[in-house]
């Protein structure tokens, strides 16, 4: 009997034993679980923030204007420079992201002043259970080829028309998007169609502007043209973002453009075409062996008319009250840059150009008239002309060359 108990006893041990160590496993595989568990939330967490400071990286992208340079990023006083606060996203989450904009290192301008066409871009998100992650982005301008939004483009919160109308109630303008290929910008009858792909005639950057302008045309009696990609007419809003008067300013202080900085002598008039004038004479701006930039701003006390057999090939830039007509024929881009309230450009009687036109904005107001038989016909060879030429001076939009997680 008393073996008997014995055993027993030492059963009751081992029983004993055995449940501690099975006890011991459990708690530790449900330790290990919920350290698993953990690991994977985090590790959740961390993914989700780091997918969140990149949606923080491309929305900053998307908010910087096409452009030649990254002063504009880096204008705060002191960067870092804000470029998106505390954003939320997605909306209504706990996840959001900040993003700012430094001067690249490297570059000798010092923190303002963007000298290589490269800023860091830094993506903070932070989430649930204090998750954070950091995107550093390195940014430059792309290097593609400049191609106009439209034949006629105009960046502007409002419009205002310079003659009563944006277009006559007469007449009739041409505005076309689809590519066309000036055999000879003196003979408009021998125009064919280009190889490029259509784009809009006109775009605006803002709905309310473009509305105006399709609102006039409705009730117009004229018999205006103004076709190209999407609806006729061919008039939409764009989201492509140039800034008009930094680029206009970039090409007026390159140091090869010929400059007219207090207007003309006199407003032009020239009564012969321009095959028999000097080639440093006003009524040439460019031939197509040698394409130049020119730029007229106008004087305190005169407008700028530019009037009768005006040629040119490459980029005009015009500042402040501009009246461009007669038989002026160009082949290039032209350009206006709205610098006060009081300026305006109208393009009327037989102006003429191939390529594209690019509306600047004061305080985001434009003031402009196309009237008459004004042609403004986009060009992908005036347009392949100007970059051959002057492409490294265009407006570029921002692109991520290379990043890093932090």
């Amino acid at each position: 009997m008393k073996i008997i108990r014995d055993n027993q006893g030492l059963a009751l041990f081992m029983a004993i034993i055995m449940m501690t160590i099975f006890l011991f496993f459990l708690s530790a595989s449900l330790y290990l679980t919920r350290v698993d568990t953990k690991i994977t939330a985090n590790l959740k967490l961390a993914t989700q923030a780091l997918e969140v400071a990149d949606a923080g990286l491309q929305h900053a992208l998307a908010l910087i204007p096409v452009g030649s340079d990254f002063n504009g990023e880096l204008a705060c006083g002191t960067p870092p420079c804000t470029l998106v606060p505390n954003t939320s996203f997605p909306a209504g989450s706990s996840f959001g992201y900040t993003v700012t904009a430094v001067n690249d290192p490297g570059d000798g301008g010092g923190p303002t002043n963007d000298m290589n066409n490269i800023i860091l871009l830094i993506s903070t998100a932070g989430g649930p259970a204090g998750a954070t992650k950091t995107i550093e982005a390195y940014v430059r301008r792309s290097i593609g080829q400049f191609t106009p939004p439209s034949a006629l483009y105009v960046n502007a919160s409002s419009a205002t028309s310079y003659d009563s109308e944006f277009f006559d109630d007469d007449d009739g303008v041409h505005i076309f998007g689809d590519d066309i290929d000036p055999v000879n910008i003196l003979n408009p009858n021998d125009d064919v169609a280009g190889p490029k792909a259509s784009l809009p005639a006109l775009t605006t950057t803002s709905d309310a502007v473009t509305d105006a302008l399709v609102n006039e045309l409705s009730t117009s009696t004229g018999s205006h043209l103004i076709l190209g990609q999407g609806d006729n007419p061919s008039i939409s809003t764009t989201s492509e973002m140039i800034d008009v008067m930094q680029l206009a300013d970039s090409l007026a202080n390159h140091a090869t453009t010929v400059k007219y900085l207090d207007g003309l002598t006199t407003n032009i008039s020239c009564s012969t075409p321009c095959q028999s004038c000097p080639s440093a004479a006003p009524c040439n701006f460019g031939t197509s062996a040698s394409p130049q930039i020119t730029y007229i701003k106008d004087s305190n006390s005169s407008s700028t008319v530019l009037n009768g057999y005006v040629r040119g090939h490459g980029i005009l830039v015009v500042e402040g009250r501009t009246t461009i007509g007669g038989n002026f024929n160009f082949n290039g881009l032209v350009i206006h840059k709205k610098s006060d309230s009081t300026h305006y450009i109208s393009f009327e009687d037989s102006a003429w150009v191939y390529g594209g036109v690019l509306f600047g904005s004061y305080n985001g107001n434009v003031r402009f008239t196309v009237e008459d038989y004004s042609r403004i016909k986009y060009s992908s060879l005036s347009i392949d002309m100007v970059n051959n030429n002057f492409g490294a001076l265009f407006p570029r939009p921002a692109r991520v060359f290379a990043w890093q997680d932090k």
